[in-house]
């Protein structure tokens, strides 16, 4: 439905416009096997640049601070600038890697990426939904606009997955899934995207055959 008191939404970076952001990626997981419980936390945390470069646009980290995620090389890697192009709505259509990235730095990168991907309307609209990958799997995200001010539009966002990509299993997905928190976004006026704040919890419940 549309909605006369609702302004639509467009992301813009500008050829040459450049925006920085402090950005941080953390993962906790936690498992039982057997009764005996494990838990392990990692995370990147460190300089996000995005740069408009015609109908591309250009995203870099610099300075990384890795947990429990890598070594050095792989820190090297994921600092190699990539080449994203979008549509006006934010859907992601395609990544350009440097060459000499490998595999793993280029699956990180994916992920990452895919978690500060944000899809707008820009018809005017309240309530929006959008189907996605990410690293864990395929989800369908639902948005919704919080308030709209001179300062700008702030959006609310929730994902539920209807598959993973590490279920290992051939007839689809072993576990019980449930999917907890939200996103919380702020774009400006002229469609810089200011802040993007995500919590979310992912529990699989299940048991693991032996081979």
């Amino acid at each position: 439905a549309y909605h006369s008191n609702v302004q639509p939404i467009r992301l813009k970076t500008e050829p040459g416009e450049q925006h920085r952001y402090r950005a941080k990626f953390q993962t906790s997981v936690q498992t039982e096997i057997s009764g005996s419980p494990s838990a392990s936390v990692s995370w990147i945390e460190g300089e996000l640049t995005i740069r408009g470069a015609g109908p591309l646009f250009a995203i870099q980290f610099h300075g990384l601070d890795l947990h429990g995620t890598g070594d050095e090389s792989l820190r090297r890697e994921l600092e190699s600038e990539t080449l994203i192009r979008r549509d006006s709505e934010g859907r992601t259509h395609s990544l350009y890697f440097a060459k000499e990235i490998g595999i793993l730095a280029r699956n990180i990168l994916r992920g990452l990426i895919g978690a500060i991907e944000v899809v707008v309307r820009t018809a005017p609209i309240a309530r929006w939904t959008e189907c996605g990958n990410d690293a864990t799997g395929r989800y369908v995200a639902e948005y919704s606009i919080l308030s709209q001010t001179r300062e700008g539009t702030r959006i609310g966002r929730t994902k539920k997955y209807e598959s993973l990509h590490f279920s290992g299993s051939p007839h689809g997905n072993p576990f019980e899934t449930t999917m907890g928190g939200s996103t919380q976004i702020w774009i400006d006026p002229s469609g810089r995207l200011l802040s993007l704040e995500t919590a979310e919890r992912l529990d699989l419940r299940g048991q693991m055959s032996p081979m």
